[in-house]
């Protein structure tokens, strides 16, 4: 998370050397290196995707972005960038970060926290307090629940982890707003009432 260093590990041993290095990632409170998924056809395409924070230096403000790199022998080439200018909170709080590969549908989901702001959540047209659902080269599938839109899921605060069974079915994690935390269903085009 804070060194923006990616290893690997073969039988429980971290081989020498890093996968990759992310250079200039912003890292404060919530924010930093977070999210890592492996590509649901690796054997085939070798893609991995990381989801990290950095600070635009021309107008220093806080975003998120999406790399794709392609493993050779354990070393992360040919980075691609598939999503950028992910709105961050500028107190570095409520960024989320967490990668899956649906392995039934093929596509990437993404979680993007509120960014400290809950009205962003409900705006459909803001990236904030969403899961994003995306092909593997940053593209809008075209059965996503809003037309032209990588929103599958809005109304969340900021959600830590995400994960798909076997047959597709997908939960997210996140914080409640007092006590208590949540597990949820994804439910395409699903308003979680944040």
């Amino acid at each position: 998370k804070n060194s923006g260093n990616i290893r690997v590990m073969v039988n429980n041993t971290i081989i020498d050397g890093s996968f990759a290095s992310i250079p200039n990632i912003h890292v404060d409170w919530e924010q930093g290196l977070l999210g890592l998924a492996i590509d649901s056809k690796f054997k085939d395409n070798h893609f991995v995707y990381v989801y990290y924070n950095y600070n635009d230096t021309h107008t220093g403000k806080i975003y998120a972005k999406i790399v794709r790199f392609t493993d050779d022998h354990n070393i992360a080439k040919d980075k691609v960038v598939i999503l950028d200018k992910i709105p961050a909170s500028s107190t570095g709080f409520h960024t989320g970060g967490a990668l899956a590969f649906n392995k039934v549908d093929d596509k990437l989901y993404v979680t993007v926290g509120d960014a400290k702001d809950g009205l962003s959540a409900q705006n459909i047209s803001s990236l904030n307090g969403k899961t994003l659902r995306i092909n593997r080269d940053g593209t809008i599938p075209d059965d996503n629940p809003f037309p032209n839109s990588p929103v599958y899921t809005y109304g969340h605060r900021n959600m830590y982890g995400i994960s798909f069974d076997d047959h597709g079915h997908g939960i997210v994690t996140e914080p409640g707003s007092a006590l208590y935390d949540e597990i949820n269903s994804q439910i395409k085009g699903g308003n979680y009432g944040w």
